[in-house]
């Protein structure tokens, strides 16, 4: 590094490879430190060689600026170009980019709604096999519901025709008639039977009933019960003989057992009965499961049927074409109906036309009613018209000839009409000059005030320009006898008059006598007040002046008169 700057200048460019503005001229000490007058002919010519080239390096260093900035200026261009392009191509690629983003995620999700159709189908088959497998289920189930409900519906008729049976029997036992025929033979009176049978149809006690209806008596408990009962019947009757009374209980006991008979079988039909309800409803339960099984199989198939045709397609639409409402988080487009632009078109066409024969007929109503209300318009105005007319009429006819109206008939009137408008027009002619005179007056009395007005501002100018001179005179005058005034206290007591007042203190500030203060404001009051009455009664004296002359001319333009007044009436206050 130390050998590049010594040999090199800190640089490995030579002088050739060096720029304008790289260049550099070494200037010699003498010639700053000698003065052109004390140097000599050859030191004047290596000062004016050494300008010359420090000129000529300057304009070359501001030749290659000058290019430089163009070369610059080009290249920022260029880059400005570069940019803008580069900036087109990629958004043109952004857009495509977009583009086939978009074709990638349509085809991704086509391909994600055929595989969720796929599954579809698969669960839509595992669905019906498992549908099939219970409805089979539910016939076997309901075949043996309907087996077991018909076998125990048999054995419940043949119980029942057992049980009409029974029943048939004891009423044929129990019966009256029964009853008096087993006695016909025996030779026993009529009221001795009826005695029997009331004995026979003696109803047991309620326990002994209970006892013997119960459903799970055995055969051994049927005979006690018969037996208690046969041994705590009362005696026999006066009048009977034991054979017959004998015969009364024998019947009795195959009555009481008959009851026993009918009472359990009516109660085993009654649990057959619930029995069979139960296995009915079991039945009716199988059937609608069946049914309803079914009715979903059916279902299940019909909506196989209609996805096995029912194919996904996806559709670009512009958002302007979709006419289904938004919802706010997914829409669902499952009832929608996509329609041809050529159809909508039609429709719109021929709603256009429809519209168009409406308005046409609404035109034609529109002109035809125009028509009428200005016929009848016409009509009406024709009416007015006969009517002014038939009056105009009458008022000519009840018209009063008068002397006056006579002369107008035969042309007096034009005449009177001309003597009116030359009165009027030396009425007008008199109203302009009277009008210019004033308005003369009126200019020369606003040049005059004008004047006055740029005198008393001159005036006015020069008593402020005195005043301004007056008092820095008296200033200085005051500043000359602060001067001269000696440097002991002052005296008590106010100045007199026609003396001058003393000073107060160092600051400038004068003594002050209430007295002169007090009468000096009284008389500039005075002045002040006078100057304003004055003011005062001049304006009104103009004001009074105005209204004269503006009443001389309202009285001249009621009453006409050619003879001007030019009187001028003087304000007392002048004379």
């Amino acid at each position: 590094q130390r050998a590049l700057n010594q040999m090199m200048g800190g640089t490995l460019k030579t002088k050739k490879d060096l720029s304008a503005l790289e260049i550099t001229l070494d200037k010699e000490p003498w010639m700053d430190e000698i003065p052109e007058e004390e140097m000599t002919e050859v030191q004047l010519a290596a000062l004016q060689e050494f300008q010359a080239k420090e000129k000529a390096l300057a304009e070359e260093q501001d030749k290659y600026r000058k290019q430089l900035d163009a070369e610059l200026k080009r290249l920022k261009s260029e880059v400005q170009a570069l940019f803008q392009q580069f900036e087109t191509v990629l958004k043109e690629l952004h857009h495509q980019r977009f583009s086939h983003d978009a074709k990638f995620f349509c085809q991704e999700l086509y391909c994600v709604r055929l595989q969720l159709a796929l599954l579809q189908s698969v669960e839509d088959g595992l669905v019906l096999t498992q549908s099939t497998k219970e409805l089979e289920d539910a016939r076997a189930k309901l075949a043996d519901a309907e087996a077991t409900l018909n076998e125990f519906s048999a054995k419940v008729n043949n119980k029942r025709a057992k049980q009409d049976d029974r029943v048939k029997v004891e009423k044929d036992i129990g019966s009256a008639a029964n009853f008096r025929q087993q006695f016909a033979s025996s030779g026993l009176e009529p009221e001795a039977i009826g005695n029997l049978l009331q004995l026979f149809r003696k109803r047991r006690s309620p326990e002994r009933r209970a006892s013997a209806g119960n459903i799970g008596t055995t055969a051994a408990d049927l005979a006690a019960a018969l037996q208690g009962g046969t041994a705590a019947e009362e005696e026999c009757p006066d009048g009977i003989d034991d054979e017959s009374f004998q015969r009364m209980l024998e019947l009795r006991r195959e009555k009481l057992a008959a009851e026993v008979e009918v009472q359990k079988g009516a109660a085993e039909l009654q649990e057959m009965n619930s029995l069979l309800m139960h296995f009915e409803s079991e039945r009716n339960e199988a059937d609608m499961g069946c049914k309803q099984l079914q009715g979903e199989l059916e279902d299940h198939s019909q909506l196989m049927q209609r996805e096995e045709f029912d194919i996904e397609i996806l559709f670009k639409l512009k958002q302007g074409q979709v006419e289904v409402p938004q919802a706010a988080v997914v829409t669902d487009y499952s009832d929608a109906v996509v329609i041809d632009n050529e159809v909508v078109e039609s429709r719109n066409r021929r709603i256009l036309e429809l519209g168009k024969d409406k308005t046409n007929t609404l035109e034609t109503i529109k002109e035809f009613r125009k028509k009428l209300s200005l016929i009848q318009w016409e009509y009406k105005m024709l009416q007015f018209q006969r009517t002014d007319l038939e009056e105009r009429t009458k008022d000519v006819h009840m018209l009063r000839v008068t002397k006056g109206l006579q002369s107008l008939l035969k042309g007096g009137e034009e005449g009177r009409n001309k003597a009116d408008a030359d009165l009027l027009e030396r009425k007008i002619e008199h109203l302009n000059s009277n009008s210019a005179q004033k308005e003369g007056a009126m200019k020369k009395q606003y040049s005059a005030a004008s004047h006055a007005t740029k005198l008393r501002k001159q005036e006015n100018a020069m008593l402020e320009k005195k005043l301004r001179e007056l008092q820095q005179n008296v200033i200085q005058r005051e500043h000359i006898r602060r001067l001269r005034a000696p440097q002991g206290g002052a005296s008590q007591g106010g100045p007199q008059d026609g003396e001058k007042p003393r000073i107060i203190g160092g600051g400038g500030r004068i003594e002050e006598n209430e007295g002169q203060i007090r009468a000096a404001q009284a008389g500039f009051r005075e002045v002040k007040t006078r100057q304003a009455l004055m003011e005062a009664a001049r304006k009104h004296t103009e004001e009074i002046e105005i209204l004269t002359k503006e009443l001389d001319r309202l009285r001249q333009k009621t009453f006409p008169s050619f003879v001007q007044l030019n009187e001028d009436r003087g304000n007392p206050d002048h004379r």
